[in-house]
């Protein structure tokens, strides 16, 4: 057997330090024997014993096995050796028609299991550009219109909790703010300095995802630069915005400027 192995094996590869062979052990082999994949080894596979369990003592307890074989043997030992192994078996003895599925079923286990499997190769390699008069698939998609979904444009309706911008509309022909009015100065209607603290409290709230009424704050440095003069017969916009501290220095204010 040695003579026809050497003419199918006529250049032996050294084996690298990933092959763990189970037949070769320091102490009882040649070392020739254990060094090339050669027609010796494998003859020498034959007529020794395995050492199956020496050799699967020294896997990782958390290691993905892969059987390749013609039938999943070694399920029993390697399951009570490796308790946190994942076992992979590829086929199955005598189950030729059900083999292809298993093995497909085996490489999404495997992709399961974290390992990225190159699944390109399972297929034929398509040549570009295809060929003049191959048909194109473009006409069989089409978009499916039987629902229809509102579109809020911007700015209005952003997603205020995160922009960084909130704008605040103030009508003195609303009712809810026609208290306002009372609040002037030389007959002229100004927005009360409190109302600027209720916007910047909002918008901290908002980008918490809160209620205002449950984020507590508290104000410091606070600065008016100049008043906001109120129009009866116009709309008032105000935008408010929320600058978030940064860095590691929980002592950075935020900034909310109006």
């Amino acid at each position: 057997m040695t003579d026809i192995l050497k003419k199918v094996i006529q250049t032996p590869k050294e084996r690298s330090d990933k092959w763990i062979s189970t037949s070769v052990l320091d102490s009882k082999s040649p070392q020739t024997i254990g060094k090339y994949a050669s027609a010796e080894y494998f003859v020498y596979n034959l007529l020794n014993p395995v050492y199956f369990y020496n050799k699967l003592i020294t896997l990782p307890k958390d290691a993905i096995v892969i059987e390749i074989g013609p039938h999943a043997s070694f399920a029993g030992i390697i399951t009570k050796t490796l308790e946190s192994a994942n076992y992979v078996p590829l086929i199955k003895m005598d189950q030729n028609e059900t083999n292809l599925e298993r093995f497909l079923l085996s490489i999404g286990k495997l992709y399961q299991l974290g390992v990225n499997p190159s699944i390109e190769n399972l297929y034929q390699k398509i040549e570009w550009p295809v060929a003049r008069g191959t048909q194109s698939i473009s006409s069989l998609i089409k978009w499916e219109h039987k629902d229809s979904y509102e579109v809020k444009k911007f700015p209005e309706y952003n997603f205020k909790a995160m922009s960084s911008d909130m704008t605040f509309s103030i009508s003195l022909g609303n009712p809810e703010y026609k208290f306002l009015i009372d609040h002037c100065i030389d007959g002229k209607v100004i927005f009360p300095a409190t109302g600027y603290l209720m916007l910047a409290w909002r918008r901290l709230a908002m980008s918490c995802g809160q209620q205002w009424t449950k984020v507590p704050v508290i104000f410091e440095d606070v600065q008016f630069r100049r008043p906001v003069f109120l129009s009866e017969t116009e709309n008032t916009k105000l935008t408010i915005r929320y600058l978030e501290p940064s860095g590691n220095n929980f002592n950075v204010k935020n900034l909310c400027t109006i």
